[in-house]
């Protein structure tokens, strides 16, 4: 989860697989980086790293294919031998993910 520090270091791209599950703020991290605002681009990332650090300490390409489906933009499923996150890795993903989308907390709850 590195892609924020690159971006302060003066990087232009990456190849950053979160962006998959969250191109929306991806762009938006960069744009407040490039412009200037560090302030705003901090507390983003800060409200991003809960599902990062998801991402980088469980199997990588099938939580970011679960974080995009959660968040409705279905990428299916990871090629063999890669498997689907199970359901209390999906519950945390979840949790992560409540710091971009309040919305899945007040979902989870009812």
């Amino acid at each position: 989860p590195i892609a924020f520090q690159g971006m302060l270091a003066g990087s232009v791209g990456c190849i950053w697989g979160a962006a998959n599950a969250m191109p929306r703020e991806a762009v938006e991290l960069y744009e407040h980086v490039a412009a200037g605002r560090l302030k705003e681009g901090l507390a983003l990332w800060r409200r991003m790293v809960a599902a990062q650090l998801f991402f980088w300490n469980h199997a990588y390409n099938p939580s970011i294919k679960a974080a995009a489906a959660v968040l409705g933009r279905d990428l299916g499923l990871c090629r063999k031998p890669q498997l689907p996150l199970t359901d209390a890795e999906a519950k945390r993903l979840r949790q992560a993910l409540t710091g971009l989308h309040p919305e899945l907390e007040r979902a989870a709850a009812e």
